[in-house]
């Protein structure tokens, strides 16, 4: 069985920045006391990246089984580094996570594998190519707003 950590604590021992959780809701219909409605969590994810001076985690569910995780290229209970947030002229909105493990990339949508989701407009903005990207696994990817409230629990913010 693996240790458990928490990242924002990792990073403030390490760096003496300040952590702060954000929870997602499994309901957005019942929100929780500790939860924050997505919405709010994506504005503070976009806003602590912008500043530049926040390191980003966020961290898979345990509720993925290690098949389920196999399948979609993730690691249940694992910490992600969040590289860069972005939001389009058209409004799709992906995060680029970096598994620290340097292998085993996200195989859903915005995937180098998926050839659905990326346009031309989208491709371009980002300056991102999806069959360049598919023939390596250095466990970076683009994945999107919607399938990190899906398959993340949370967002760990560490702020200088």
């Amino acid at each position: 069985m693996r240790s458990l950590s928490i990242s924002g604590v990792d990073l403030f021992s390490l760096t003496g920045w300040i952590p702060e959780r954000i929870f997602f809701p499994k309901n957005v219909d019942d929100l929780r006391d500790f939860e924050t409605e997505p919405e709010r969590a994506w504005d503070r994810l976009y806003s602590a990246n912008s500043f530049g001076d926040c390191l980003i985690t966020v961290s898979t569910t345990r509720e993925i089984t290690e098949d389920q995780g196999e399948q979609l290229g993730l690691v249940t209970g694992h910490a992600y580094a969040v590289l860069s947030v972005f939001q389009s002229r058209e409004g799709t909105r992906l995060l680029q996570l970096k598994n620290p493990w340097a292998s085993k990339s996200w195989r859903g949508r915005f995937s180098p594998y998926d050839r659905s989701s990326w346009s031309s407009q989208l491709r371009a903005e980002l300056g991102y190519n999806p069959e360049v990207e598919a023939k390596q696994d250095d466990g970076i990817f683009w994945i999107s707003w919607d399938d990190v409230l899906r398959y993340f629990r949370n967002i760990q913010l560490s702020w200088n």
